[in-house]
């Protein structure tokens, strides 16, 4: 998951790196953060059709 990609992108991160892969990590899933402010996440990519489920979105 999230959290063990984070430590893979540390071992070759300075210190500072490392801190920052830290701060954002702990934004994404801290549930003072957006860890439970967010629901659902959806990804596609710049060729495909953009779901439905999104008004107004571009490809």
């Amino acid at each position: 998951g999230i959290e063990q990609r984070a430590e893979l992108l540390k071992t070759d991160a300075s210190e500072d790196q490392a801190k920052a892969i830290d701060q954002a990590l702990a934004r994404l899933i801290a549930p003072d953060q957006m860890g439970t402010l967010f629901k659902v996440l959806i990804g596609y990519g710049a060729t495909t059709t953009p779901p439905p489920c999104i008004s107004g979105a571009e490809g």
